[in-house]
């Protein structure tokens, strides 16, 4: 699954049968990281170690299958997997996610 937050400081979630993969991509270099953060904000807990901790309720809207009881297993099966590695966070009901910024990483502005 790969959380995006585009130049208009949208979310969007590409492949979210991909339970191999959690990131969060940042599309494009318009948009300040102020707005990026404000963006991220609506998922969980923005850390300052480059990565948001990312609120299962709001990753099962972001994904729309709430009622989704497959997905919904397949998502509690990726979280046993990267419970032991500290991506995951029982107390919050969050999800460890890196931000991936795009190449013109040095043109960022606050």
């Amino acid at each position: 699954m790969i959380i995006t937050v585009t130049e208009a400081g949208d979310l969007g979630l590409d492949d979210p049968d991909d339970f191999r993969r959690f990131e969060i991509q940042v599309t494009r270099v318009g948009i300040s990281v102020a707005q990026i953060m404000t963006a991220l904000r609506a998922l969980g807990e923005v850390s300052d170690d480059g990565h948001v901790w990312v609120g299962e309720p709001a990753l099962v809207k972001l994904a729309g299958r709430e009622r989704d009881e497959e997905w919904l297993a397949k998502l509690a099966a990726m979280k046993d997997k990267a419970r032991p590695f500290g991506w995951v966070d029982d107390d919050r009901h969050a999800i460890r996610a890196h931000i991936k910024w795009p190449a013109q990483d040095d043109n960022r502005t606050a």
